[in-house]
């Protein structure tokens, strides 16, 4: 039975990124990003309000490193505060970045496409159009 949507509780998505060393190429799994966002989090919210933020990693980029985290409306702005205290995984040091927060999945994996072509290296463009005809 669904819940009318007064009662529904709403969700946020945040759209974050991490970066590792510099000298470190590893790239992290989903379980390991959920397994350190879930410690981080309840080490500074506490039982009561892990509870309330309902938070679930819904999706993961291994390559770019740009996930988004789901959680509820309430704890959104604490959520954001306990990702950038986020320091390391697997004794690999790390860094958090949030990248934005909207209110639907689509909206976030759009952000989180946007985010990634911007990430990609450009193609350098020549200054000159060269052909065989100008020799």
């Amino acid at each position: 039975m669904k819940l009318p949507p007064g009662i529904r509780e709403r969700k946020r998505y945040i759209i974050f990124k991490v970066i590792s060393e510099l000298n470190c190429n590893k790239k992290f799994s989903k379980e390991e990003i959920l397994r350190g966002c879930l410690y981080t989090v309840h080490s500074f919210l506490g039982d009561r309000e892990m509870s309330d933020a309902n938070i679930y990693l819904t999706d993961w980029n291994q390559d770019f490193g740009i996930g988004i985290l789901k959680t509820s409306h309430k704890t959104k702005d604490s959520v954001i505060v306990a990702l950038s205290l986020l320091s390391s995984i697997n004794r690999k040091e790390i860094s958090v970045i949030p990248l934005n927060t909207t209110g639907t999945i689509k909206k976030a994996k759009e952000i989180s496409r946007i985010a990634i072509t911007d990430i990609k290296p450009q193609k350098p463009k020549a200054k000159f159009n060269i052909s065989e005809n100008d020799f």
